[in-house]
């Protein structure tokens, strides 16, 4: 029913153990995880959507080696998608990140700003009916965007329920 990619690269292998791990422990059995080394460093939207074109369950999450998805990640958000295209929780940060702490009730309102996660859980075909992953900067955004303009219905759950790790180190260092 759920796929999860990871896009990965060297040097984040422990970081990358533990994104696994918590795709393991989930209570709801995710299908398959599909993890990619960019070892050319073509970028997260390229590997990205070379992850997509692998899926073959109904759902996926684009989940990055960075983050952790809580237990019951998978089972909440299925629980609660309805007749959602999009759907995703709210995050913990270790930098005080809270973007995507924003509940709305209209779709609209959800891609206005970059408030859904790239570790949504999306119908795979919703996706690819849009092209996937856009191989631009900010590609997660742009695919919403493209999503919600083809009719996608998005739903926030307004429950902590993964971590958005970033350390303070690679923060600053990443930024111009």
């Amino acid at each position: 029913m759920i796929t999860v990619c990871t896009a990965t690269i060297s040097g984040r292998e422990e970081m990358l153990a533990e994104c696994v791990e918590s795709v393991k422990q989930q209570t709801l059995t995710v299908a398959d995880h599909l993890i990619l080394l960019d070892t050319e460093r073509k970028g997260g939207a390229w590997t990205k959507q070379q992850l997509l074109e692998q899926v073959k369950t109904e759902w996926c999450i684009l989940l990055d080696d960075d983050d952790l998805i809580d237990q019951d990640y998978c089972k909440r958000l299925i629980d609660e998608a309805g007749d959602a295209d999009v759907i995703y929780g709210w995050c913990r940060s270790d930098v005080g990140f809270d973007n995507y702490n924003t509940h709305f009730s209209d779709s609209r309102l959800a891609i206005g700003e970059s408030i859904v996660p790239q570790c949504a859980m999306f119908k795979t075909e919703a996706a690819r009916a849009v092209g996937g992953v856009p191989q631009i900067e900010g590609y997660d955004l742009a695919m919403w965007r493209k999503m919600l303009a083809n009719g996608c219905k998005f739903k926030s759950v307004p429950e902590t329920l993964w971590t958005y790790r970033l350390s303070p180190k690679w923060w600053h260092e990443s930024r111009p």
